[in-house]
């Protein structure tokens, strides 16, 4: 007999389920490129920040910049969607489960709507 098979499209998007010590912080300096026919869209850099606001809590919040260039327009360059958010965790891993978290989060457009991509990669 064959195992039953789950269908599912992208995004997959994932994160590891453990969140931040309780008290501890977490800074991630990155950058994110995305190239198309249209044209080119980059963050540069965004700036990643998490803190342990309690056990098993994390706070979570991305600053970027961002640089936007389509083909045959002018290149922009400014601050681009902010995203706070939290990570959960609600199930530790044991032997005899998973270690599962929930990891909501959403974006702030800013007020220059030129500037309101992050890479497409929301």
């Amino acid at each position: 007999m064959n195992a039953p098979q789950a269908k599912a499209g992208p995004p997959f998007i994932t994160d590891d389920p453990e969140p931040v010590p309780l008290h501890h912080w977490e800074f991630y300096l990155a950058s994110r490129l995305e190239h198309e026919s249209a044209g080119t869209t980059a963050t540069l850099p965004e700036i990643e920040v998490n803190y342990g606001v309690i056990e098993n809590v994390q706070f979570h919040a991305i600053f970027p910049l961002v640089l936007n260039s389509p083909d045959g327009g002018d290149t922009e360059y400014g601050y681009g969607d902010t995203e706070p958010g939290f990570k959960f965790r609600f199930m530790q891993e044991s032997e005899k489960s998973l270690m599962v978290a929930i990891f909501p989060h959403f974006s702030f457009e800013p007020a220059d709507a030129r500037f309101n991509s992050t890479c497409g990669m929301d």
